[in-house]
């Protein structure tokens, strides 16, 4: 649960004007003013990370033990086999701007290594 608390926050910071908003904005052709906040844009995102930190515990759980090193080499392994590369379909086949993609398959790998961190040092 503090893994999804901290990763709904460091999204919070990625995509405001105090980190990568100006070029979230750009990339999705909408200004500040045209974004909603709605209750769907607050608890999916919160959804999400939960069931993400979830089965990445579970995954962890698989091996019999594992040190913080384990948990970050894991973290960098399924970012990169399964976030970085199916995300990258999108800007091949439905001409999704690279700097969107840039921008958030960056923050996932951000948010999974603390993620990583939280549950490594947890266990």
């Amino acid at each position: 649960m503090v893994a999804t608390i901290i990763q709904f926050f460091i999204g919070y910071l990625w995509y405001s004007k105090i980190l990568f908003g100006k070029y979230f904005l750009k990339a999705i052709g909408k200004s500040e003013d045209e974004l909603e906040m709605t209750p769907v844009n607050i608890i999916g995102p919160i959804l999400i990370a939960f069931v993400e930190f979830l089965l990445y515990a579970l995954l962890l759980d698989l091996f019999v033990s594992f040190d913080l090193s384990m948990s970050f080499l894991i973290s960098i392994i399924a970012w990169a086999g399964f976030i970085a590369t199916t995300n990258l379909y999108a800007v091949f086949f439905e001409e999704r701007n690279l700097t969107l993609y840039l921008l958030n398959v960056g923050y996932q790998l951000v948010g999974l290594l603390i993620g990583a961190l939280i549950i490594g040092l947890w266990k």
